[in-house]
């Protein structure tokens, strides 16, 4: 299962739509392949865990994307995008 950028644009529609997409790959499409597998999702959330950020405020940006709202991402958090290989 897999999402691609088209599919987020569309999901977010007209509320900054290209922009959340374009954030939100950036931060989880850690194989730069312009998909976000269930794995890279997956893996993500437990780097923003890891990263110090508690199951409260994980569920609150999870709600934040079920209700379109703009995706937050995490500056503080390491990426693998450059270090996982597909």
């Amino acid at each position: 299962m897999t999402i691609d950028r088209e599919e987020a644009i569309a999901y977010w529609g007209k509320t900054y739509a290209k922009i959340n997409a374009k954030e939100l790959f950036n931060s989880v499409d850690f194989y730069n392949d312009g998909e976000i597998s269930y794995d890279e999702w997956v893996d993500f959330w437990q780097i923003v865990k890891g990263a110090g950020h508690s199951d409260e405020e994980i569920q609150e940006e999870l709600q934040n994307l079920k209700d379109k709202e703009a995706w937050v991402g995490f500056n503080d958090i390491p990426t693998l995008g450059t270090t996982k290989s597909k």
